[in-house]
């Protein structure tokens, strides 16, 4: 009777209990009335049963990670990237990673870490130990000869290939005084960089600081057998004519490029190899001793002050692979004795820029290098003090021109031009080509009638092409962009216009 009740009890119990306490509240009660000893003997069966389990239970876990382990291998075997070659495999990996960027490293060895066969995939593809070499006067993190270590065994993976290198410096303030960071920290790692000298694809100086690390003084002693690309930033001495960072070369006989900023010389250089020239505040004399001997330019970028007087008659010098042509140049006085000396047959982007100073326009020689340069297609003039009527000189002797940008050039000019470029069916145009125009100037008179005018008589929809009897004369515009300092709103006809032409695929920026 009592046992029944407990079980009742028991069972009423259960029913707010988890189901493993249900469960041994269960048990417990199918016990009931079984003497102390024989449980004893039962609890020790079950703890013995319990071990032998977990024993087979390990055992299995084992043996499936076993299986899991043999699954991935097999399937990983047959897997599409096993049968791509070796070559491609390399190829995808180069491709990968950034060359430029200080992630490299670290892209690098995320994929020598895949696996075995990607690892030797990845020691045997030096282009892909080719990623940009940044030398700091930092201390290095890992210490300076667990750097240089590396760097030693990175500048053999990437073997027999070129490395770029950039140079750069960092260092401390307080008040006016700038001291080195670990002035020698670097030593150990400049002795590797240094030992590959021939190997540099590329030297690239970072900061006027860098100017001062020793090896520049003696690079004429270092061989540069594969050197590309070459960049001086301007020197912190440059405001004092006096004084020059001076940088002499020796045999760089692979050079194509070249950017030389304000207050570096360099000597010994290999003109006649440059394919790209850009030279930041040179003397006017100084660029025309270069030139002639740079006759495989393609890109030439120099600012110069300005000659103190003109000249009617120059030697000429060809430098008939010379394709862009950015010309900058400064302090009152003349900017054609330059371009009287060059004979540019295959230029195509000219730009000038005189600077906002008073630099005299030519209008005759300005011609005359036309004439010798006759497939510009690309013409930006900033600054220029050219006239209405030297403008339309200009555009007279660009049959070619495609793209025209006149940037805060003087007044009138602006007027000029978009009298100049309105299109009016039976009269022979001038720069028939010309698709993209760009407009920036400072407050004047900007009449907004002849501004829409002069978009609307080149420009027509593909409908209205379709429906024209013959082609139009001119080319219509693809581009047109004008930025203004003018306080009043452009008209609401214009704007409205403007809008229309961009619905029907007219790309438009007025700012």
């Amino acid at each position: 009777m009592v046992a029944c009740r407990h079980r009742s009890i028991l069972l009423s119990t259960t029913t707010m209990a988890t189901p493993h306490d249900r469960a041994v509240l269960i048990r417990a009660a199918q016990l009931d009335g079984t003497p102390a000893p024989e449980i004893r003997v039962l609890i020790e069966d079950t703890q013995a049963k319990i071990t032998s389990l977990d024993s087979q239970i390990a055992s299995l876990f084992e043996q499936r990670e076993e299986e899991r382990l043999s699954l991935a291998a097999m399937q990983y075997s047959i897997a599409p990237i096993r049968s791509v070659p070796v070559e491609l495999l390399a190829h995808i990996f180069v491709q990968t990673v950034s060359l430029d960027t200080r992630n490299h490293f670290k892209e690098v060895m995320q994929i020598a870490q895949v696996c075995d066969h990607w690892r030797r995939v990845a020691l045997n593809t030096p282009k892909l130990w080719t990623g940009t070499i940044y030398i700091s006067n930092r201390k290095p993190r890992n210490g300076v000869s667990m750097a240089a270590q590396g760097l030693k065994t990175w500048l053999t993976r990437s073997a027999p290939l070129a490395v770029p290198v950039v140079f750069e410096t960092d260092r401390k303030s307080t008040g006016m005084n700038r001291e080195w960071i670990y002035p020698v920290a670097v030593d150990e790692i400049m002795k590797e960089i240094l030992k590959v000298s021939s190997r540099w694809g590329s030297l690239i100086i970072r900061d006027a600081q860098a100017l001062e690390l020793p090896f520049l003084s003696t690079l004429s002693q270092y061989s540069l057998d594969m050197l590309q690309t070459v960049s001086f930033p301007a020197s912190s001495l440059w405001l004092n004519p006096i004084q020059y960072v001076i940088i002499s070369f020796g045999q760089t006989p692979s050079l194509r490029k070249l950017f030389v900023g304000r207050g570096v010389q360099v000597n010994n250089m290999s003109w006649s190899s440059l394919v790209d020239l850009d030279m930041d505040l040179r003397a006017p004399d100084e660029i025309l001793a270069i030139l002639p001997h740079c006759s495989d330019l393609v890109h030439l970028t120099v600012y110069t002050t300005a000659w103190p007087e003109t000249s009617n008659s120059a030697t000429l010098f060809a430098l008939k692979r010379l394709q862009t042509l950015r010309w900058g140049c400064g302090k009152n006085g003349h900017f054609m004795p330059l371009l009287n000396h060059l004979l540019t047959p295959s230029l195509r982007h000219l730009r000038l820029d005189t600077g906002g100073q008073n630099v005299a326009w030519r209008e005759a020689q300005f011609r005359a290098f036309q004439y010798r340069s006759p497939g510009i297609i690309d013409l930006e003039l900033r600054d220029a003090t050219l006239s209405p009527t030297e403008l339309r000189s200009v555009l007279s002797c660009s049959p070619l021109l495609q793209h025209l940008a006149l940037l805060r050039c003087a007044n009138g000019v602006y007027e000029a031009a978009i009298r100049a470029l309105r299109y009016e069916e039976g009269t022979p145009p001038l720069v028939p080509r010309l698709h993209d125009l760009k407009l920036s100037f400072y407050p004047n008179p900007l009449p907004q009638d002849i501004l829409g005018d002069m978009i609307a008589s080149r420009w027509w929809s593909d409908s209205q092409l379709a429906r024209l009897p013959s082609p139009p004369a001119v080319t219509r515009w693809t581009q047109f962009t004008m930025v203004s300092d003018i306080d009043d709103e452009h008209s609401k006809h214009v704007m409205e216009m403007i809008s229309r032409f961009k619905e029907e695929g007219l790309d438009v920026h007025i700012r």
